[in-house]
């Protein structure tokens, strides 16, 4: 306790190590869960996922929906270049423009090749 009475030092190094003690010693007197992977207030603060066919849907959630931003972005960005409309009309028609079934379709579908030929990928090298 001595630190505590004079003061931490300068740097936040004293009270980090003070915090840390006084919590492992909550811990030890059952006052707060130990942290341990199977505590169940650890696995709500930290996803904990142990089924891997779970993390692969989720994989394959996060890698075709980026390949379709990438998809639509580059259709607005053609928007507004030169020959594009987008700059005489505006940013909600260019979006309106590029929101279609169609253009979703493709976006869709070519997430799906994208994604599929990166796993292959990943899986030969």
């Amino acid at each position: 306790m001595e630190g505590i009475q004079h003061g931490f030092p300068q740097r936040d190094d004293g009270f980090d190590a003070a915090v840390g003690r006084l919590e492992m010693l909550r811990a030890c007197l059952g006052q707060r869960a130990t942290g341990e992977p199977n505590d169940q207030a650890i696995r709500e603060v930290v996803v904990y996922n142990s089924d891997p066919m779970k993390k692969k849907v989720w994989r394959a959630l996060v890698e075709t929906a980026f390949i379709i931003f990438l998809f639509y972005s580059n259709l607005l960005m053609g928007e507004f270049e030169r020959s594009g409309m987008g700059r005489k009309m505006g940013l909600a028609w260019a979006v309106r423009d590029i929101l279609t079934t169609e253009n979703f379709l493709i976006a869709v579908i070519a997430a799906l090749i994208g994604y599929i030929l990166v796993e292959y990928l990943r899986e030969r090298f």
